[in-house]
């Protein structure tokens, strides 16, 4: 609806005065001399208004006519509608990042540790705190519940969402691992009664968890890491206490040892085909496919220096963040088949493909996740191109237009993720 402000009522002019005739009508002109003067008044006070005076349209007075046969006391009144107030509002996330669709969660330490969740609708986070003593937070795949890992005096405590506030779930918990796509499910790490170290599984459907151990008697000599877990079972990174070799151990749903080597992993996938390699820290990376029984290793022909990299949701990408003598690029790696199997080929074979890169202005990144829709990356970068210099932030990477988004992050970072 348009306001015009110059719309008025517009009277129409008196209309030709009557000459009166000498003699005994002298007090009939009287008053109409008396009603002319009030009409020029009236002319007066408009005009000073204002007010322009002219004759109505035909258009016009077809428009208001009144209804003479309905209405003996016909009255037309016009009312201008007022004005119209225009808001600019602040951008929403799903503008600053064209065609996203889903949220934006952080968790950050500065200060105090709080969670931050974004969903592209809305202007601005949602901040909440975290359990003090927060080192660690991870979503499940469905965005709907985060779990905290937090130190203290007396140990490590494992916490889990429950929509009001975050509730203890277990102590002394060294690391964990949610399902990359059941949300009902979370695994972690604790000291068993023996003494020695177990895998828990954790299942949440309504009300209580259901909680079992899955593998116990871990050595006590060893620390434990949860390193990856999927549908087709757990990988724990061991390493001595004393300073030894680090080992991948890998574990069925029931809880069998299938097999141990000395290999770290750089990126798991839910139907357990792993990138592993058997570099020391530090040397080139030397990359492999293989499944959980690490026995099939297939050599990947792609360098991505000592960075880890991540899978896409659908298992058809690899992502690395790869430092170059002239900045970083997000590299993509894309193999020439899509790997059914849970142990691909023979060890003799080689998986080649071509790597798509795009530029990024940072010195190193790290790659964090996906969106569901496989078409944006996370990555988190200390000496990130902020307003301002360069600091701690996140970048959201759109893969099919090659566009970056920097967002800052104060503090040190505690977790971060694209969930649906």
């Amino acid at each position: 609806m348009t306001w015009d402000p110059d719309q008025r009522v517009r009277p129409l002019g008196p209309g030709d005065v009557p000459t009166p005739s000498p003699g005994p009508r002298r007090g009939l002109f009287l008053a109409i001399i008396a009603a002319a003067g009030v009409a020029i008044g009236f002319l007066i006070g408009a005009y000073a208004s204002g007010s322009s005076i002219t004759a109505p349209s035909d258009d016009a007075a077809s428009a208001t006519a009144p209804d003479l046969a309905g209405d003996p006391d016909p009255t037309t009144t016009t009312t201008a509608p007022p004005p119209t107030t225009v808001t600019t509002l602040p951008p929403t996330l799903g503008d600053l990042v064209p065609s996203f669709d889903g949220t934006l969660a952080f968790a950050a330490d500065d200060e105090r540790p709080v969670v931050a969740t974004w969903p592209d609708s809305a202007p601005d986070p949602l901040v909440r705190d975290l359990p003090a003593g927060t080192v660690a937070v991870g979503w499940n795949s469905a965005g709907s519940a985060a779990a905290a890992l937090a130190e203290s005096d007396f140990g490590s405590s494992l916490f889990i969402e429950d929509g009001s506030g975050y509730r203890p779930l277990a102590l002394t918990v060294s690391s964990f691992r949610w399902h990359p796509t059941d949300p009902t499910q979370l695994a972690w790490t604790a000291p068993d009664p023996g003494g020695g170290t177990a895998i828990y599984l954790g299942r949440f459907s309504g009300g209580l968890p259901l909680i079992e151990p899955i593998v116990t008697g871990l050595s006590s000599d060893t620390s434990h890491s949860l390193a990856a877990f999927g549908t087709w079972g757990f990988a724990i990174d061991e390493a001595l206490l004393d300073g030894g070799d680090r080992s991948l151990a890998t574990y069925d749903r029931t809880g069998r040892l299938v097999a141990r080597a000395e290999y770290a992993i750089v990126a798991e996938r839910d139907d357990g085909v792993l990138v592993v390699t058997d570099a020391p820290a530090g040397d080139p990376v030397p990359l492999y496919l293989t499944g959980m029984d690490l026995a099939a290793q297939i050599p990947i022909s792609w360098s991505i220096g000592t960075t880890p990299a991540t899978w896409s949701r659908n298992g058809r990408f690899l992502m690395a963040v790869v430092p170059g003598p002239a900045g970083s690029a997000v590299e993509l790696f894309l193999p020439d088949f899509v790997i059914a199997s849970p142990v691909p080929g023979d060890d003799e074979g080689q998986i080649t493909g071509r790597v798509v890169r795009y530029r990024i202005d940072t010195p190193a990144g790290r790659p964090l996740g996906w969106s569901s829709d496989d078409r944006f990356v996370l990555i988190y970068s200390d000496t990130l191109q902020l307003d301002g210099g360069r600091g701690p932030g996140l970048l959201v990477v759109d893969i099919l237009d090659k566009s970056t988004h920097p967002f800052p992050v104060g503090g040190s970072l505690l977790g971060a993720a694209l969930l649906p």
